[in-house]
């Protein structure tokens, strides 16, 4: 099972986001057992170079690639997928039109408006082109919509019904501060997380979130989510962390 194929069943999907540019941790999430890695150009330092660098890990390494621009445009959307990105993550949408842009800003006519650059990364520096190629590459494209605000949840349903749609993404931290708070378990963004798989079920849509630990993974899972999502930095502090104090231990 491709990783499209995977997206589209009930198989629980695991992505690795790394917002740093060392293509080490693109292997480590590739080899850890990761179905993706989400290469977060909206959060850190991340360059269209250092993009196609970590795109070029995840090929290395079997493992799909998706990049999480700042915002929805030809200079971000554009360049990762000529440099071989297998979908993008659009942050703050928050109508069915910002969905719409998205989608069409990663197709090609008549579907969108992407640019067709066949000597870019994506096609083999041009030995891959023609409506063929085209069609294939609209077919596989991975769109997803990180539903992050008050006004995003209260539009879900219409975001989630944009045709090209691949899957919502659901931020709890980014809910709870754009609602007010910095706790990510208040009462409102539970309301709002249970509500959000709901609107994915409806809308034969697959709901990704970021989950910080496998106790939250089981209650997201439990509500439906088949797809979650955690940094590999936060991983590797939390066990070096973990691994430190148990060694203090030891010693007191």
């Amino acid at each position: 099972m491709d990783f499209v194929e995977k997206l589209g069943s009930d198989a629980l999907t695991l992505m690795a986001m790394v917002n740093v540019p060392d293509p080490a941790l693109v292997e480590i999430a590739a080899y850890a057992g990761f179905d993706a890695v989400i290469i977060d150009a909206e959060h850190g330092p991340l360059t269209a170079r250092d993009v196609q660098e970590l795109v070029r890990a995840a090929d290395a390494a079997s493992v799909a690639a998706l990049v999480r621009v700042p915002r929805v445009g030809k200079e971000f959307v554009l360049r990762s997928l000529d440099a071989g990105a297998d979908g993008i993550i659009a942050p703050q949408v928050g109508s069915a039109e910002d969905a719409s842009a998205i989608v069409s800003e990663c197709r090609f006519p008549p579907e969108g408006v992407r640019g067709a650059g066949f000597y870019s990364r994506a096609f083999r520096y041009s030995l891959d082109r023609g409506l063929d190629v085209i069609k294939a590459t609209n077919a596989a494209m991975v769109v997803g919509v990180q539903i992050e605000t008050v006004e995003g949840v209260a539009r879900a349903p219409e975001i989630l019904s944009q045709p090209g749609v691949t899957f919502g993404f659901v931020g709890p931290t980014d809910l709870s501060v754009d609602h007010g708070s910095v706790d990510a378990t208040n009462p409102w963004v539970l309301e709002a997380i249970a509500s959000l798989a709901s609107a994915g079920i409806d809308a034969g849509v697959p709901m990704a979130i970021y989950a910080a630990d496998a106790q939250a993974a089981r209650r997201y899972i439990d509500l439906g989510y088949r797809i979650l999502a955690v940094g590999v930095l936060s991983v590797l502090t939390a066990a070096a962390r973990s691994y430190v104090q148990d060694l203090e231990a030891l010693i007191q």
